[in-house]
């Protein structure tokens, strides 16, 4: 925001630097011929790129994973993403949907981009950890045993992601 100063001018073109932070831009553009000159004000609007997430929330093995990105974007445009790069069956839809069916692994790496209305992008890759909960045993001892008798104990095992548990 504020006024800018040429940084070029060639035939027909100007050129200026926009500053980091959004907002109007002003800048007078000024030509003369012949002795007489004729002054113009322009007025634009400096357009950042949209921000996304620093981490990602984690995924569980084998449990849907669904999360909505947040759309940020300091000049309040419209938002849309692109998933760039990430493992089998992982989607991304345009408002920022972002599913795996099935994670696998310990952890998966994946790319987004978030582009706004005017086209200013950012791109950010992610490690997301793939946690993996341990099995939950369940014991049923059957109150007291005697000396040297032989105990049985009913047991159960379950894995709370769904997957096999050898005992």
């Amino acid at each position: 925001p504020g006024a800018a100063a040429a940084t070029s001018v060639a035939g027909t073109s100007y050129s200026v630097s926009a500053p980091s932070v959004s907002g109007p831009l002003t800048f007078d553009v000024t030509a003369a011929a012949a002795g007489q000159e004729a002054r113009n004000t322009v007025t634009v609007l400096v357009n950042n790129p949209p921000a996304l997430p620093a981490t990602l929330v984690s995924a569980r093995v084998r449990t849907a994973y669904n999360v909505a990105l947040p759309a940020r974007d300091g000049d309040s445009d419209a938002v849309t993403y692109a998933l760039l790069s990430g493992p089998p069956g992982m989607t991304l839809s345009s408002s920022g949907a972002l599913s795996w069916p099935m994670p696998t692994g310990s952890s998966a790496a994946l790319a987004l981009r978030a582009t706004d209305a005017y086209g200013p992008s950012t791109t950010r890759s992610y490690t997301l950890v793939v946690t993996n909960s341990p099995p939950v045993i369940s014991l049923s001892p059957d109150g007291r045993v005697a000396a040297g008798a032989a105990l049985s104990v009913p047991l159960s095992a379950k894995d709370p992601e769904g997957g096999a548990v050898t005992l």
